[in-house]
C-alpha cells in the first residue's frame, strides 16, 4: 500500500546514468506513477543485490521509498528482463530507440498506463525470433505517436479535406497527408506511392499480431522509417535520438 514516503508501482527502466564509481540514477517508466527518477547507490557493487534490476529494459515490481525529494529502491522483483534483447544487435539498438523516445517524450510523473501497456507489448514482440524488428520498431513509433496526441491525418488532406488524390504527399507541419493542389503551401511534403500510404496504414492500425503479413522489402521499409522518425522527432521536438544515430551507422537506415 502507497503512504506518503512509500510507493509499490510495476516499471521499466528506461535511462540509466552511472553516478560516481558505483552508484545509478534511473529514469523508470511506471505504470502508475508515470516516469520517476531514482537514485540507487552503490547499485554497481556486486553485494548489492540490484545490479540487474537497475539495468536498462529490465521490468520489475518496485517498492520505492521517498526521501528529501528523491526515490530510493527499497526492494524490487524482477517481472522480466528481457536479457534476449542483447543477443541480437539490431533488436537491442531498436529497443534503446523506443526506451529513449518514452524517456524524451514523457514527462515526470504523468501517468499513462495505455503507453506503459504499448511499451510491454513492443518488447514482448520485439524479442519474438519470427517478428521483423524493423517494422516492430516502425509500429511503435507511428502508435505511440498516435497515442500521444499526434495521430497522422491519413483519410484525407489535412489542409482542404479533399480525398480524391491523383498524387499523396506528406507534410510533418500539417499533421498527415497534403494533395497535389495544396502542396504549394507546404515547404516539407514528401511524396507517397500506392505501396507506402497503404503501409501506413497498416502500420498504424494493424496489431502486431497482424505484422507477419506486410511483405515490405528494404527501400519501401527505410523510406518509412525516414517519413515516420521525422514526423515523430517533429511532434516530441528533438533534434534526433541517440540510439537512431547509432541505428543508421550499423544498420544504414
Amino acid at each position: 500500500m502507497d503512504t506518503n514516503n512509500k510507493i509499490t508501482t510495476r516499471g521499466i527502466v528506461v535511462k540509466q546514468t552511472r553516478y560516481k564509481e558505483s552508484s545509478k540514477i534511473l529514469n523508470i517508466f511506471t505504470k502508475t506513477r508515470g516516469k520517476i527518477n531514482v537514485f540507487v547507490p552503490g547499485a554497481l557493487r556486486p553485494t548489492s543485490g540490484l545490479m540487474l534490476v537497475t539495468e536498462k529494459f529490465v521490468e520489475s515490481d518496485f517498492t520505492l521509498s521517498l526521501k528529501k525529494n528523491t526515490y530510493y529502491i527499497e526492494k524490487a522483483e524482477i517481472i522480466e528482463s528481457n536479457l534476449d534483447l542483447g543477443l541480437d544487435p539490431k533488436r537491442f539498438i531498436i529497443a534503446d530507440i523506443i526506451c529513449e523516445i518514452i524517456d524524451l517524450a514523457m514527462a515526470e510523473n504523468q501517468v499513462d498506463p495505455k503507453a506503459y501497456d504499448l511499451l510491454i507489448k513492443t518488447f514482448e514482440f520485439l524479442k519474438d525470433k519470427n517478428t521483423d524488428p524493423d517494422l516492430i520498431n516502425l509500429g511503435f513509433m507511428i502508435k505511440f505517436i498516435s497515442h500521444i496526441g499526434f495521430k497522422p491525418n491519413l483519410e484525407n488532406c489535412s489542409l482542404c479535406g479533399r480525398k480524391n488524390f491523383s498524387q499523396l504527399y506528406f507534410s510533418n507541419a500539417n499533421g498527415g497527408l497534403v494533395c497535389q493542389d495544396c502542396l504549394k503551401n507546404f515547404q516539407d511534403c514528401v511524396k507517397l506511392n500506392k505501396s507506402s500510404y497503404q503501409a501506413l496504414l497498416g502500420l498504424l492500425y494493424s496489431k502486431y499480431e497482424e505484422f507477419h503479413k506486410f511483405k515490405f522489402d528494404k527501400d519501401l521499409k527505410i523510406s518509412l522509417h525516414r517519413l515516420i522518425y521525422g514526423y515523430l522527432i517533429y511532434n516530441i521536438e528533438v533534434d534526433g535520438l541517440k540510439s537512431q544515430r547509432r541505428y543508421e551507422m550499423f544498420f544504414g537506415i
